[in-house]
């Protein structure tokens, strides 16, 4: 066989292949690779600020109140706002229920009533260490602050 005719005959086999699974590899990449640039830039990651030590009474094991918070800690939260609770190896979510506020003399006193969204097992704690979502980033500004 000629070099020729070996030519017109790939010419022909390429000419007769559409390159349909070529084709729909290259835009199931191009999906992927959209999905995870979205994923990366898109703020989807919580960060929170830890109070060590606050005092909690509980109503019952979903509801429960926190008292006297350091007052840095008591202006990060919100009505709605999620925080997470520490105690003994253990962890579990709440939601800020209501929020009051007085003053005794020169005192200032707070009263935040939670709703405890995870099931908690007693012994229930008098203490434990709150983390208060503060706000969310995206992966790439956590990978960015990673590296500096």
């Amino acid at each position: 066989m000629t070099g020729q005719i070996a030519f017109s005959k790939t010419l022909r086999a390429l000419d007769a292949d559409d390159f349909r699974a070529s084709k729909l590899s290259i835009v199931l990449a191009l999906v992927t690779l959209v999905a995870w640039i979205w994923w990366m830039v898109t703020p989807s990651v919580a960060q929170f600020q830890e109070l060590d030590n606050a005092t909690i009474a509980w109503v019952d094991p979903h509801h429960a109140s926190l008292r006297d918070l350091p007052s840095t800690g008591v202006a990060r939260l919100q009505n709605g706002r999620a925080i997470q609770l520490r105690f003994d190896n253990r962890s579990a979510s709440a939601r800020v229920a209501s929020m009051s506020f007085w003053k005794t003399g020169e005192y200032e006193n707070s009263l935040i009533v939670l709703d405890v969204l995870s099931n908690i097992a007693p012994p229930l704690p008098s203490r434990a260490t709150i983390e208060i979502e503060t706000n969310r980033i995206s992966p790439a500004q956590a990978l960015l602050r990673a590296l500096q």
